[in-house]
């Protein structure tokens, strides 16, 4: 992440899952297992890019902030 950036990372991610979700439609016309296979592989890239970007990313926007619950 530190090569390509946090943002960029993110949108990758989010672009990786939109596509993978994408794949299921033509997956379900088709009706074969790889495809499904091949959609959920695409959609689980995309969650792992974004776990392993927006997660550092989040800790670094600010400084941490306490409030008290009633």
């Amino acid at each position: 992440m530190e090569r390509i950036g946090y943002k960029r990372g993110i949108l990758t991610g989010l672009a990786l899952c939109a596509s993978g979700a994408w794949l299921f439609v033509p997956a379900s016309v088709a009706g074969t297992y790889a495809f499904f296979l091949v959609a959920l592989f695409v959609m689980a890239c995309g969650q792992s890019f974004l776990e392993v970007a927006a997660n550092p990313y989040v800790t670094i926007l600010g400084p941490i902030t306490v409030q008290n619950v009633v």
